[in-house]
């Protein structure tokens, strides 16, 4: 016949039921008080915490940005040099295409340093590579050879304005191009430049009669889409702009070389509209390097705040953890046998062991190849 069991669970021991919970309660408030002050201790932390977890992220972003700046190299700039490998890998720089204003550097070089600069004559209206599109310049020295057997036309004047030796380089040229499909070497670009900004800084050419009837590509503007706008509501139409007729009359009244050299470039812009871009800056494209610099972007303004937290709670609980076990341990181990324990005592400093290994394993072997690959699916 089997046994029935007693009502009573706590009949051989030597605390009452009541006891028991009084005893649970003392324990879990001792581990809320002691994760509280980790917390507090957590939170002193929380920013070297923080710095500390991030260290493996900032070192894939590097990577990244070095492996992605090795790889675009040669689509920007050309073939990467051994030194271009090694100031992207050993000197961790990247470069960055930008551009700069010419004239506004040599204005800037010649008012600071007077004495070394002030025999500079470089001027915003040059012409600089950038001022041509697509199979520019093969274009233009088409083009303005044409203007040999062209009389009476801008073009023929351009043809007319050239010394003999830009005469015979702009011919030379043409044979040379005629055909060909490589990239214009070095000397073949400052002899196109070169006529060009003979051309530019010629005032027979805007004070021709060939040129006297161009006008600029922004003249009567306002007579278009804007102005039909402005009239069906009742207001005042926009102005017209004429920028080359503007010039003209500055130079009328008084002669400027930087103005005539604008207006030349506007009107050449306006005869070889295949080859030239119109109204720019004059700038230069070149690329400058800068170190590779890690930053991190929140989504929101409290998010910042919310990560310190976070670093400063979890920080917390790992620091009471060992606390808030031994309290649980002091619960438990009461009501275990001396056998029971033993095993408690083989295996925790056993699983304590394998749980810091793995982590510091994941920390130091894990994390960058894991993140360097993710990264890869950014470019």
């Amino acid at each position: 016949m089997a046994k029935t069991p007693h009502d009573d669970l706590f009949e051989k021991s030597s605390m009452t039921f009541g006891e028991h919970l009084e005893e649970l309660r003392v324990c879990l408030f001792r581990s809320v008080i002691g994760i509280a002050v980790s917390c507090l201790i957590g939170f002193i932390f929380a920013n070297s915490v923080v710095r500390f977890f991030q260290s493996p992220l900032e070192r894939a972003m590097e990577n990244y940005y070095l492996a992605t700046a090795l790889a675009d190299f040669p689509h920007l700039y050309g073939e990467a040099t051994y030194e271009v490998k090694q100031m992207i890998l050993n000197e961790k720089q990247i470069p960055e295409a930008t551009q700069i204003d010419a004239g506004k550097l040599a204005q800037a070089l010649q008012v600071t340093y007077p004495e070394q600069f002030g025999g500079i004559d470089i001027s915003p209206y040059w012409y600089t590579l950038g001022d041509f599109i697509e199979g520019g310049p093969r274009e233009f020295s088409r083009l303005l050879l044409m203007g040999k057997e062209e009389a009476e036309t801008p073009r023929g004047r351009c043809w007319q304005l050239l010394t003999e030796d830009e005469r015979q380089a702009v011919e030379s040229l043409n044979s040379a191009l005629s055909g060909a499909t490589e990239p214009l070497t070095k000397e073949q670009q400052t002899a196109v430049l070169r006529v060009l900004n003979s051309l530019g800084g010629n005032r027979e050419l805007h004070q021709s009669p060939e040129f006297a009837a161009l006008t600029g590509s922004d003249a009567g503007l306002a007579q278009t889409f804007a102005a039909r706008v402005a009239q069906l509501f009742g207001q005042e139409p926009p102005k017209t702009s004429d920028t080359v007729g503007s010039i003209r009359t500055q130079l009328e009244e008084k002669f400027d070389a930087q103005q005539s050299r604008r207006l030349n470039k506007l009107l050449l812009a306006r005869v070889f509209p295949s080859a030239l871009r119109t109204a720019r800056v004059n700038v230069l494209p070149v690329f400058a390097w800068r170190p590779v610099k890690i930053k991190f972007q929140s989504l929101s303004a409290e998010e910042p705040f919310m990560i310190w937290m976070k670093a400063g709670f979890i920080t917390g609980l790992v620091l009471a953890s060992p606390y808030v076990l031994y309290q649980i341990w002091n619960f438990v181990a009461a009501g275990l046998y001396p056998h029971e324990k033993n095993y408690v005592f083989l295996y925790l400093p056993i699983s304590v062991a394998l749980f810091f290994g793995g982590a510091s394993l994941a920390f130091a072997f894990v994390f960058d190849p894991v993140l360097n690959f993710l990264f890869t699916f950014n470019k």
